[in-house]
């Protein structure tokens, strides 16, 4: 029997992971399973181009096409809630469950919250559908804090102001780009 590999996180590096495997020759299963609507798509153009409204879409690590040529089955919008290594499977939210032989995790990273009420003002950007309604929200002559002086909090705030908003940035750290 072909071996199933199952990769949880249909990300960058979930996508990524898939085509890699087609392309060095493995001929089993393979199974990518994420939380977000979206097929794979490019995460550092989310605070450029995409926020700006430059691209309609994100960028995708392939066309839908290209994932029925390598034989690779999405699985989108489907959370897993449980993995059992015994079984060898993973449960999701709507109660079903996916086998597999071999089990990448690709989550990636999550957003760390603030210690703050949830607001309609306070946005997060990390997703696809974050930089949109962040892009949604972005009123030429308002004014925006972004918190974080990393590579992508600075990229942030200078696509709000080429929207036309004012844009403070907050770091803890000593310095921007600290890391």
């Amino acid at each position: 029997m072909a071996e199933r590999i199952l990769i949880l996180g249909a990300g960058h590096a979930g996508g990524a992971t898939a085509i890699a495997l087609r392309e060095l020759g493995f001929s089993g299963s393979i199974l990518v399973v994420g939380d977000e609507a979206h097929p794979p798509y490019e995460r550092p153009s989310l605070s450029k181009d995409y926020l700006s409204g430059a691209e309609a879409d994100p960028v995708w690590l392939a066309p839908a096409e290209r994932w029925a040529e390598l034989d690779v089955t999405l699985k989108l919008g489907a959370e897993a809630v449980a993995i059992d290594r015994d079984k060898g499977e993973i449960r999701l939210a709507d109660g079903s469950a996916e086998a597999f032989d071999t089990l990448v995790l690709a989550m990636g990273g999550r957003v760390r919250r603030l210690p703050l009420p949830d607001h309609a003002a306070v946005r997060y950007l990390r997703t696809a559908d974050d930089a949109r309604a962040i892009a949604a929200a972005a009123t030429p002559g308002a004014r925006a804090l972004v918190i974080g002086g990393g590579v992508i909090g600075l990229e942030a705030a200078s696509t709000l102001r080429g929207l036309g908003l004012s844009a403070t940035v907050i770091e803890a750290g000593e310095r921007l780009l600290g890391r």
